[in-house]
């Protein structure tokens, strides 16, 4: 006999939610308060799940069993027991000879080839051989296009020469675990060789997986470069988009793009995800179950739409396989699997069990899968949609005719989804699309029922036909040029999209909690219903209160010195709530690594800071100034403050661009200085040279001064300039905490220097086992001598100081 809640509550749904709990509680050590908070939360789920459905032995087991399975699967993924010979033991230790399988198709990115390998054997200098398990990353430079002689393919043994890096974060508060996520996949490493140097040993017993890899690779690639060949009139990137759509490989599409589809709302057109597979599967179902509704037999009998279905799985896997078989694109047919085997079932009208099944099974045997964010994204938009749909049809606002039901239809999937998905996109990717809805009715069609179909039926056609696969490519690459054209049109107005800061698991569970506290208030209008949507809202007041509290009045300063590798920037917040940047750190050469993207906005936005009082930049080098460019970009920046040097890095073009288009006024401080007041703190730029001296000799020097606490920023001035400012009166005696000039190269940080400044601390910012040997070992011995504390962020994370009244706290990410 059913009960009230087994009528509303899919028998296997507390079974999926009481393992995604078990998966989370796995990744926490045994009795911290995370996990304490996880074992009530599951203690309650199996509450619920014995009163609801009592009568089911079998369903009360497997609700035991669920997070048990899922805490320790996840907790022997997240903190795996490595062999001695594993080949994580052997990183940061100097070059090495590496051996080893590719096990994965290679990803074009710019400038680069990346591609996972199996490793087998590693040679250490003036040592034998040693056999080693374990995976990493190998990225290939220097090849002129993927056809170079010299690319190892799948399947290929490999030799070559190389650095091996650990994987590591950038520890910054609440910054991305990057680590953790390499670990997740079984990648425990990475290696870099110049293309022409790898040795690609004889190829043994190569296997049918590997051919069929190494032919879709050769697909992929011939694919790829006809597109362009059609495309390199056009001076568009419609043949990014059409490769992206087709062959899964977005790493192609250029940044622009990328943005372009993310403020419409329709990134997931270019993912292989849930929705673009069941886009393939329904025309393949479709074509599939024309031909077999031709047969009296299978149509009387009623076996041509489940025949179908299960027909359909074959091309899709197959599919699948030939995008390079990731994570999402498994887990994307599992889901769209479980709804056809619901198909053959004749289930399909209980779909809310059907995804609970799709979760069960990807969880089961890839618990890290709970983290990723195409799942959280693909798995809460169905439920969404599907919770929708079922109420739009309770009641009865679904209309007869079939043309304005589709239509209708369409923009209940965009709303539906939208709702669902809008605080996760908000979280991971700090946005929010205005015109979602729009976008999606005008570009699902488009890109999704007719671009995605073109790009398929020229790949197949171009085997067979060239002439023809090129006329329906061509025909597909029109489309796509008039929908990017579209796109910008769409997105080019300022209220078509926004920035967001970072809601924490604290805000996204009032959202969510919010949504559902309406929904039955609306739906049921009991009296039980409103109170639960008061008291929800009443959290989010105080929530809300309490975050606005610490933006704009936190009553204290603090300057937190962020781990951005090799470079610099510093986050300062004052007591009244005035922000201010100085430098933004960044790569230079051949890395595509945005600090600004990546480190500082985010940084940023998990603190609520939208706006910027002041930038500065202490100097024009990449690794103070790359950064900058996309917190220009994204940030309303109300001064800019920089030394009088000029650069014709494309960088500095790209600030100078934005300062002018936004109207940022720049401000240099010339021979007298600037002294600047932002709430009880004051900012000191102080003069620059009188003579001009090189690159880093005329940087910046910046004092900021809070009560009777003073932190010098001196950027990468080095023993000339060091010298100049000892001899400045007394303004240098009284600094409290430096940050290391130069990152503390042996250049700088001069004897006279620290003598002056008798500072009490040093922050030194580096990035780990950098090329440069910084800091150099006479210059911590100098800081040692003057029993300077010291703080590192390429080992310690970021330094965050934070003044008190009387007195000063200095605190880094990892307590080491």
């Amino acid at each position: 006999m059913k009960t009230g809640l087994d009528r509303i509550c899919p028998p296997l749904l507390p079974v999926a939610v009481l393992l995604c709990c078990g998966v989370w509680m796995g990744i926490f050590p045994l009795f911290s308060p995370a996990w304490y908070c996880l074992a009530l939360a599951l203690a309650a789920g199996l509450v619920f799940t014995f009163i609801s459905f009592r009568s089911s032995v079998t369903l009360i087991l497997c609700a035991v069993l669920a997070p048990v399975w899922g805490a320790m699967s996840m907790g022997r993924i997240h903190r795996p027991v490595l062999q001695d010979n594993h080949i994580s033991k052997f990183a940061d230790n100097g070059p090495k000879v590496v051996s080893g399988t590719v096990v994965s198709l290679p990803r074009y990115y710019p400038g680069k080839i990346r591609m996972v390998l199996d490793c087998s054997e590693i040679l250490e200098k003036n040592g034998a051989p040693q056999a080693v398990s374990g995976r990493i990353l190998l990225n290939i430079y220097g090849a002129a296009s993927e056809t170079s002689r010299g690319i190892p393919g799948f399947g290929d043994h490999v030799r070559f020469y190389s650095r091996l890096n650990g994987i590591r974060n950038f520890s910054n508060p609440g910054g991305y675990d990057y680590k953790a996520r390499m670990r997740y996949l079984g990648i425990f490493g990475s290696a870099h060789a110049q293309a022409g140097k790898i040795k690609i040993l004889p190829r043994g017993d190569t296997g049918i997986k590997t051919e069929f890899y190494r032919r879709a690779a050769s697909m992929r690639n011939r694919f790829r470069q006809r597109v362009l060949a059609l495309a390199k009139e056009r001076r568009s990137d419609a043949a990014g988009v059409l490769t992206a759509l087709v062959t899964g490989q977005k790493e192609v599409l250029p940044r622009q793009v990328k943005e372009g589809f993310a403020r419409a709302g329709i990134s997931h057109l270019l993912a292989i995800s849930g929705f673009h597979l069941s886009l393939v599967a329904l025309g393949f179902y479709l074509f599939i179950n024309g031909a077999l509704s031709r047969i009296h037999t299978l149509s009387v009998r009623g076996l041509a739409r489940k025949a179908s279905g299960v027909l359909t799985l074959i091309p899709l896997s197959g599919y699948a396989l030939f995008t390079g078989f990731s994570p999402s694109t498994q887990r994307a047919l599992v889901m769209v699997a479980a709804f056809m085997a619901a198909l053959l079932a004749e289930r399909e009208k209980d779909p809310l069990n059907i995804l609970s099944l799709a979760a069960l099974l990807i969880l089961a045997f890839d618990p890290p899968a709970l983290f990723s964010i195409s799942f959280q994204l693909s798995f809460t938009a169905v439920f969404f949609i599907i919770v929708g749909f079922t109420r739009v049809r309770r009641m009865g606002w679904m209309p007869e005719h079939k043309g304005v039901a589709w239509l209708w239809g369409m923009v209940l999937v965009t709303l539906f989804a939208g709702l669902g998905t809008g605080p996760l996109i908000a979280r991971y990717f700090n946005m929010v699309s205005c015109v979602q809805v729009v976008s999606n009715l005008v570009f699902v069609p488009v890109i999704g029922f007719v671009c995605l179909p073109l790009g398929l039926a020229g790949l197949v056609l171009e085997w067979i036909w060239t002439p023809g696969g090129m006329w329906v490519l061509d025909r597909g690459l029109d489309l796509l040029g008039i929908s990017l054209r579209l796109i910008d049109c769409i997105t080019g107005f300022e209220a078509s999209w926004a920035r967001v800061v970072t809601p924490d698991n604290l805000a996204l569970a009032l959202i969510y909690l919010f949504m559902a506290a309406v929904y039955l208030a609306v739906f049921t209008r009991k009296k039980k219903a409103y109170i639960f949507l008061a008291v929800i809202m009443t959290a989010g007041v105080l929530y809300t209160a309490y975050g606005l509290k610490q933006r704009f009045c936190p009553g204290r300063m603090s300057v937190t010195v962020l781990d951005v590798g090799q470079g610099n920037a510093a986050v300062v917040r004052t007591a009244g709530g005035s922000t201010l940047l100085i430098d933004g750190g960044g790569f230079s050469g051949s890395s595509g690594f945005d600090t600004g993207r990546f480190i500082i906005g985010p940084y940023l936005w998990r603190q609520w800071i939208c706006n910027l009082d002041g930038v500065v930049l202490t100097h024009p080098q990449a690794d103070h100034m790359n950064g900058l460019v996309f917190i220009m970009e994204n940030f309303r920046v109300k001064q800019w403050f920089r030394n009088g040097d000029e650069s014709t890095a494309r960088a500095f073009e790209a600030l100078t661009a934005l300062a002018k288009e936004k109207g940022i006024p720049q401000h240099s401080p010339g021979t007298k200085g600037l002294d600047l007041a932002f709430d009880q703190t004051r900012l000191q730029i102080l003069p620059a040279p009188g003579s001009p001296l090189d690159v880093n000799n005329n940087s910046l020097v910046c004092r900021l001064v809070h009560g009777d606490v003073s932190i010098l920023f001196p950027g990468d001035i080095e023993s000339d300039r060091e010298k100049l400012l000892a001899g400045e009166g007394n303004m240098m005696a009284s600094t409290t905490i430096l940050v290391a000039p130069h990152h503390g190269s042996k250049s700088s940080s001069t004897n006279i220097f620290l003598d002056k400044l008798n500072a009490q601390g040093v922050i030194i910012s580096c990035g780990y086992n950098n090329r440069y040997g910084f800091p150099h070992a006479p210059v911590l011995h100098r800081y040692r001598e003057r029993g300077m504390k010291i703080f590192r962020t390429d080992l310690q994370g970021a330094v965050t100081m934070t003044v008190f009244r009387n007195g000063y706290d200095i605190q880094t990410q990892r307590n080491n």
